[in-house]
């Protein structure tokens, strides 16, 4: 996808013209792996901003395949990794069937990245991790869940 296509999707999403869940279609396939990272992260911006519940779920899997999977050229940005790593949706009360299988999978991954990139913030995610730490409602509810490697990764730390 170039840069120029990135952006017309990015408006139609402002002008609410399409759902901010569009942005999913572009997750598989190596869509996603050309854009600019200034663009891309407006996509991630915007998703965050989202009221719609599945939004999230929309943001770790493109901010995952676009910084991780990849084997991206760029640098998983600090701030941008941390706004969605405590993302008030992911600790709130949900019903476990309304989460994306992959949920906790890329929110492991994108930790066990910030952590090994930025381990000076690692607290804050060891913050977050033991609020929200046998809730079963969040995101940490699968059985056998990916985000145990992570909890393993800040005790490490």
């Amino acid at each position: 996808m170039t840069d120029h296509a990135a952006l017309c999707v990015l408006n139609l999403v402002r002008k609410k013209v399409i759902g901010p869940n569009s942005f999913g279609m572009f997750i598989y396939g190596g869509s996603v792996e050309d854009i600019s990272e200034d663009i891309f992260n407006m996509w991630i911006e915007l998703l965050l901003e989202s009221p719609e519940i599945n939004a999230i779920s929309v943001a770790m899997d493109l901010f995952y395949f676009y910084y991780i999977h990849y084997s991206s050229k760029h640098t998983m940005p600090k701030e941008l990794a941390l706004k969605i790593l405590t993302h008030k949706s992911l600790f709130q009360k949900v019903d476990i069937k309304s989460r994306n299988q992959r949920d906790d999978y890329d929110w492991a991954e994108i930790g066990k990245v910030f952590l090994n990139l930025y381990p000076d913030r690692a607290m804050e995610i060891t913050d977050i991790v033991l609020k929200n730490f046998g809730k079963e409602d969040r995101i940490f509810a699968r059985f056998h869940s990916h985000s145990g490697d992570l909890h393993n990764e800040i005790a490490k730390k």
